[in-house]
């Protein structure tokens, strides 16, 4: 006997709006908490790649930048 479900609930449906905004809250904090900015900065840095970038490359440490450089400029294997 399959089950089936009860009248009125959907199993497939796409993400609500209600889902998406917790979600986008989740990201926020804990990119904050991650970074230790302010959620604001967090939820400007999410939205915009540029900013994002921005505060990643402050927060690399002098042992990840030497590793990037190396990568970027190694001859190709």
């Amino acid at each position: 006997m399959k089950q089936r479900p009860e009248p009125g609930v959907e199993y497939a449906a796409f993400p609500s709006e209600e889902y998406r905004a917790a979600g986008h809250r989740e990201a926020v904090r804990s990119l904050a908490k991650a970074w230790d900015i302010t959620e604001t900065r967090a939820a400007a840095c999410l939205e915009d790649p540029g900013e994002y970038q921005t505060e990643y490359r402050a927060r690399m440490t002098p042992q990840q930048q030497l590793r990037r450089l190396e990568r970027r400029y190694a001859p190709p294997a």
